[in-house]
């Protein structure tokens, strides 16, 4: 399996390791329900290494990216970020990705780990007929830690990065983070501020230590999968091979926010166009429990004692209490306020759909 570039310390730190998509990651360390409490109430690191990252640069980067993803990237300024998608020509999405611009023809692009070589070879195929754009992995060379919480810009702040809490969401700028000069962005996946530092990979220990150790007294501690997966869940965010795969558009997804259907041309647009003026035959939703019982993905779903949908992502929310989660349905089943049931051990458990996200306490 693949290691990060801090997978000693995890070990050390007697973390409790899993495979996850080829990668040997921690998924907790303290347990994950105080794992996650302590990103919602002071801050948490976590470990990202196993995300890819590619760079697209050139004459030509921009163009490229505009036929890959789903974004309309001319009116990003530089040091800015902004999510999209890739897509297939059918409208099913090749992964979720995060696309820096660091300046005109640089640009950075953050891909899940289990689709880094799929995304890799896409962004290479389509570049190869415009030999003004130039794509390679970054992956191996560039570690990625995220700080997240409440806390986690003042945190930054105290280690050098001086400029952190005048900071955007969603940007992009140098800094110098316990005496290692890195890129910081104002970006994330728990609903709470804080950034995510690429760095040298070899740096990778030496600033992963600093930041526990200076924020300590604070409540801050190092975060695993478990956890990373509960905060995001708290949200609503999407999880590729959950929410959106290959067989599932951005619109069926809730993602068409993410798609600028009329503004630029992308790979799959013509599809999704039409599934637009089609109608819909699916649409996520999100339901809640009134009691503690937890979904898990896979559970079916019920509508009027007939089954309706499945469940994609599901779990017990640690600071609501309640059993939450996604799952798609028909869009008349699935609107606001609508009754629906979870099948868990072959026992039904009333829902009800609700907006996003389930939690309205972070920060961000």
């Amino acid at each position: 399996m693949n290691q990060t570039p801090l997978h000693e310390w995890h070990r050390a730190a007697r973390a409790k390791m899993v495979e996850f998509a080829g990668w040997e990651m921690p998924l907790s360390y303290s347990g994950v329900l105080d794992e996650h409490r302590a990103v919602r109430a002071a801050a948490g690191l976590f470990d990202i290494s196993h995300m890819g990252r590619i760079a697209v640069e050139g004459a030509g980067a921009e163009a490229l990216l505009q036929r890959l993803v789903t974004r309309n990237l001319a009116s990003m300024a530089d040091g800015s970020a902004r999510y999209a998608l890739v897509c297939r020509k059918s409208g099913g999405v090749l992964d979720d990705v995060v696309v820096y611009r660091r300046a005109a023809g640089q640009f950075f692009v953050v891909v899940n780990a289990s689709n880094r070589q799929k995304i890799v070879q896409w962004f290479q195929h389509h570049a190869a007929t415009d030999s003004a754009a130039q794509v390679w992995d970054l992956s191996d060379a560039v570690a990625m830690i995220a700080v997240q919480g409440p806390l986690a810009l003042g945190l930054l702040e105290r280690a050098g990065a001086a400029s952190v809490t005048a900071m955007k969401r969603w940007h992009l700028a140098p800094a110098t983070v316990a005496g290692v000069e890195l890129l910081l962005a104002t970006t994330g996946y728990t609903g709470e501020p804080g950034a995510e530092l690429f760095l040298p990979s070899d740096r990778a220990p030496a600033v992963w230590e600093t930041l526990l150790t200076a924020g300590k007294a604070q409540g801050v501690k190092p975060v695993g999968l478990g956890a990373r997966d509960t905060l995001r869940l708290e949200m609503g965010y999407s999880l590729y091979g959950h929410e959106i795969d290959e067989t599932i558009t951005p619109l069926e997804a809730g993602l068409e926010w993410a798609v600028d259907l009329d503004r630029h041309e992308f790979i799959g647009r013509e599809a999704l166009r039409a599934q637009r003026g089609a109608g819909l035959a699916r649409r996520l939703a999100a339901f809640m429990l009134p009691d503690r019982a937890v979904p898990r993905q896979g559970y079916r779903l019920f509508h009027a004692d007939e089954p309706a949908g499945v469940v994609t992502s599901g779990n017990l929310s640690p600071m609501l209490e309640r059993g939450i989660g996604l799952g798609f349905l028909p869009p008349a089943i699935g609107e606001i306020g609508a009754a629906v049931a979870v099948e868990i051990r072959q026992k039904r458990h009333p829902a009800t759909i609700v907006s996003l996200p389930f939690y309205q306490g972070g920060h961000a």
